[in-house]
Formats: C-alpha cells, structure tokens, sequence
C-alpha cells in the first residue's frame, strides 16, 4: 500500500514538472517574440534584422515609380514604406542624407506598403499618388512623414493639406475618389508579397533584402556584433 502511495507521488511530481516546464516554454518563446517585433518595429537590431538577406526576387524599375534621381543610375534602391508610420519617417531622414551624399550614382524607389486593414496607412499612400498628379509626391510624402512624426495625423482635413502644400483642392479630391489611383496602390502593395516583403520599411539594395530602418552609420548590436549601416552597405555597392 505504501509502495502504491509512493508511486502515486512520484507520478504525481512529474506530471507537475512537465507542466511546468511547458509553461516555463511558452512564456519564454512570447518573450522571444514580442523582443523580435519590437526590435523590427523600432527599427533596432535582432536576430532577425542584423542580417542582410539575399534575395532570388527581387524588384525593378517601372516608369512609373516615384523615385529620387536618375532611372539610369548604376544603383537602384527600392523602399517599401508606410506614410502613416513613424519608422518608415525616421529612415526617410536617413535616405535622404544617403540620396544627397551620392545622388549621382542612385536612384531611389518609393513604394507603398500598408496592411489591408490600415485605412490610415491606405490613405496616405493615396494622398501621395494623387499627389503625384500635380507634381507633389516629393512634397506631400514629406508632409506625411512630419505629421507621422508628431502623431498629428488629420487626412479628412483636405483643405489644410491643399493649403499647406499649394495643391489644387477639386483635382485632388477627384483623385482620391478615383477606382483606378486605388487600384494601383493596392496593386504595388499586393506586389510586395512576391518580394518576401511583409512589413514596412523593407530595402531592397540591388538584390539584399533589409528588414527595418537600418541606421545610417554602423553601429554595435544587442549581441555585441557590428552591424553595418546603410552609408556602408550603399558604398560597397557604388565603390
């Protein structure tokens, strides 16, 4: 009878530790997880991010991009970006001082990425294409990306943005309620899938693929490994 009890015990203490110890895995892995999603959502270094990733797919230039410099330039630099976000304003700031340094040998690409549920980020990246009708992508992308900075977001304010950027107010109005403007946005962002991206900002430096707003300068990761910026990735490719 003892022996019995004994063993009921110890059967007992194992089912307990294997529960545990299943707890134990789970909440570890929901840490891992949550640390690799902040890291691509502040545009810091992770595991998944450090890396520059080679890819077979990757995208090419269309005459009707909005893009910086020349479309025959050596170089081609390709950005998926979300307007509305706060992470793909920062490495704005980043391409632009990239795009000044070497104007000369690139080009780079804009392209919209926004989850299908976003309305927010949908609307800024048509805010930008039927900017582009009147020759103000450039001015109202740096629009965007000021009120994504301050979190002001306030698009159904039309008037503020055709005063703020001199834009004529029916012709925009008419595009933003254009079927074939929309459907070109959802068209570039559906297109992003076949280039593995899913998640903005993704760059694309002829074929290498990098996850997040890659700093300018190099900088020293959470491991103690030195992470190449995107002023050195860029000069490997131009030298």
């Amino acid at each position: 009878m003892m022996e019995k009890k004994y063993l009921r015990n110890i059967l007992i203490v194992i089912v307990l530790l294997i529960i545990f110890s299943t707890i134990l895995f789970l909440i570890l892995k929901n840490k891992k997880n949550n640390f690799q999603e902040n890291s691509l959502n502040n545009g810091l270094s992770s595991e998944n991010i450090e890396q520059v990733y080679l890819s077979n797919n990757y995208p090419v230039f269309d005459k009707d991009d909005h893009f910086l410099g020349s479309s025959n330039a050596s170089l081609k630099i390709f950005v998926y970006e979300d307007a509305a976000s706060l992470y793909s304003a920062e490495l704005a700031s980043t391409l632009d001082k990239i795009y000044f340094e070497n104007k000369d040998d690139l080009a780079i690409i804009f392209r919209p990425f926004f989850s299908p549920r976003d309305v927010l980020s949908k609307k800024a990246a048509l805010l930008i294409e039927c900017a582009a009708e009147q020759d103000k992508w450039k001015e109202m992308r740096a629009f965007l990306f000021e009120q994504a900075k301050s979190n002001s977001f306030a698009l159904e304010n039309i008037s503020e943005i055709v005063s703020q950027l001199n834009l004529n107010e029916e012709e925009l109005q008419n595009c933003l309620t254009s079927s074939d403007k929309y459907a070109k946005i959802e068209k570039l962002n559906e297109d992003s899938s076949q280039y593995g991206v899913s998640g903005a900002p993704t760059i694309f430096i002829g074929n290498e693929m990098i996850i997040g707003a890659r700093p300018y300068d190099d900088y020293i990761d959470l491991n103690g490994d030195k992470i190449e910026g995107l002023k050195s990735l860029i000069e490997k490719k131009i030298e």
